[in-house]
């Protein structure tokens, strides 16, 4: 599979992706009501590729692969950082 491809999920472009456990989710998933995963990563501030119409080649903070709930791209549960090669 190619490196900027998604399996399962979407691609977005997310400001960053977290830890389920830091204090910043953390305080998001408590404002939100949504159980955090200590195990998953989170993407914060995602908008999905597909929607703004860019390859993931221009995203430019980080692509990363989500499959879970995503919360008005506010925060996107369960993302997986994807390495985009030019």
């Amino acid at each position: 599979a190619r490196s900027d491809s998604c399996n399962s999920g979407s691609l977005h472009c997310c400001n960053e992706t977290v830890s389920g456990n830091s204090p910043s989710v953390s305080s998001i998933a408590s404002l939100l009501g949504i159980a955090g995963s200590a195990t998953s990563l989170v993407g914060i501030k995602c908008t999905p590729l597909a929607a703004i119409g860019i390859s993931s080649n221009n995203c430019a903070q980080q692509t990363a692969c989500c499959t879970g709930n995503s919360f008005n791209g506010l925060v996107n549960v369960a993302c997986t950082p994807v390495n985009v090669q030019a």
